[in-house]
């Protein structure tokens, strides 16, 4: 089977050239490519408290003793040398293999650690929190397994699911493994090795992320995240922080062993309080959804709960968790203050800057006076007042970006809309040119034709 297309090429030498530049660098742990800032969202459920009333409220349930919380938010993550057996991208579809002799329980839980560092090293240069999607590759898994234990079976399946110390039937983090003990191919005949990219990992690339908020409450983690912004790429951030924890709460294990490692059941939720309207209260996001291959039984999948907490949706989880409510009430109220602020110096108006740093100081003094997060305002006001400059300049960035990218699409789409209608105006006129030298031919043909019929006559006439 031969599939030579321009964009699979055009597809193949950039994951090329990416794996090149993982392959190349010479330590596990490069400078982070992203700055991060701390975020207010952050600050305040770091306190396991306020962490544990929110849990609470998402789960209705009434844990009272914030000492069973494990805080596990990653701020630099541990990483393992690791180095997976073969693993390739053929057409957007990427296939790790693994030959194993010995029956492993923990090879879904390596596999999500493979996948996971793959995925990041193949899109170091995108911009995960970009409001366009990452298409990635489709992933599969396979271990071929040759040991002497006895395996009954042609073929079995491992879930990551398997290893969770909470079951459940809809886990919203899976990942199968095919486990075969013969060697079979796929039943495809591609002849192109080409058409192979090699993405095996030797030492894996990582960037520098942060997540807001992770914890471990009863054998079950749950990772939290506020946005303003309603990114499509919240489930493959969400893989790249699931896979940093995990590796790092497993860094005593072997992940080689014969003994399944348990594993905390993960759930992802992101809060969405952005000025983009997202008309539901919820909305469910999936990492197969990027698959540049669609699929409806994805061999890794990742669910991520996208609530909406802006004012008028999700009001009874927001009289549920008090801290939540008084949160949002702060950035609806340097919102206002932002608007108000603006209007009053249209005139004159204040640098951007400036305008937000006070903007931002009556919305504290405000809550501060009315009871709003008041004890925590009063005890951090200049980090909650720099954290949230810092939020607010970072959205007008990612915002004015987002809005370039929009003019310049619609700038192309019209030179594309003019360069279409040149090329048909082109084609008109040729179409009218070759008419009309075509009559002009026949015009001639005539005029030849008459002038010699007239001298055969006068010919005549002479005789």
């Amino acid at each position: 089977m031969k599939r030579n297309t321009k964009k699979t090429r055009k597809s193949r030498r950039k994951q090329a050239q990416a794996m090149k530049h993982i392959m190349q660098q010479p330590s596990l742990t490069p400078p982070a490519n992203r700055l991060y800032k701390d975020r207010l969202f952050h600050m305040l459920f770091s306190d396991k408290v306020a962490l544990l009333s929110l849990y609470n409220a998402l789960n209705g349930t009434d844990y009272d003793n914030p000492d069973d919380l494990t805080i596990t938010t990653l701020e630099n993550a541990i990483y393992m040398g690791m180095h997976n057996d073969v693993s390739c991208i053929l057409f957007s579809e990427i296939n790790l293999y693994e030959q194993q002799a010995s029956l492993c329980p923990n090879i879904a839980f390596r596999s999500l650690l493979y996948i996971a560092d793959t995925l990041r090293g193949l899109t170091v240069d995108n911009d995960i929190y970009s409001s366009t999607i990452i298409p990635l590759p489709t992933p599969h898994f396979v271990t071929f397994y040759n040991g002497v234990d006895p395996m009954k079976e042609d073929e079995m399946v491992l879930n990551l699911s398997d290893a969770y110390e909470v079951p459940t039937d809809q886990p919203e983090l899976e990942l199968t493994v095919r486990v075969l003990n013969i060697n079979p191919g796929h039943g495809t005949d591609y002849d192109n090795p080409e058409d192979l990219t090699i993405t095996t990992l030797e030492n894996a690339i990582y960037m520098g992320m942060h997540n807001d908020v992770s914890c471990i409450l009863f054998s079950e983690i749950n990772l939290y995240e506020q946005q303003a912004s309603l990114c499509p790429n919240i489930a493959f951030r969400s893989l790249l922080y699931i896979a940093d924890t995990l590796r790092g709460l497993t860094v005593d294990n072997d992940i080689y062993s014969s003994t399944i490692i348990p594993l905390p059941t993960p759930h992802f939720v992101t809060f969405y309080n952005g000025v983009d309207p997202m008309k539901e209260d919820e909305m469910i996001l999936k990492l197969s959804d990027a698959y540049e291959v669609p699929t409806d039984q994805p061999e890794l999948e990742l669910t991520v709960r996208v609530l909406n907490i802006n004012p008028g949706h999700n009001e009874v989880l927001l009289e549920s968790c008090a801290i939540l409510k008084q949160y949002m009430q702060f950035v609806t109220k340097v919102r206002e203050c932002i608007d108000s602020l603006t209007a009053k110096t249209s005139a004159t108006p204040l640098p951007y800057m400036d305008r937000l740093r006070v903007a931002i100081s009556e919305a504290v003094d405000y809550c501060i006076t009315q009871g709003i997060l008041g004890d925590f305002l009063k005890k951090h006001r200049s980090e909650v007042i720099a954290v949230t400059l810092y939020e607010y300049s970072e959205e007008e960035h990612r915002r004015i970006q987002e809005r370039d990218k929009s003019e310049l699409k619609e700038q192309l789409a019209s030179s594309e809309t003019k360069l279409a209608e040149a090329e048909t105006n082109l084609k008109q006129s040729e179409s009218k040119l070759a008419e009309a030298e075509t009559n002009l031919k026949q015009s001639e043909s005539c005029v030849k034709g008459t002038a010699c019929r007239g001298t055969i006559q006068l010919k005549t006439v002479r005789i």
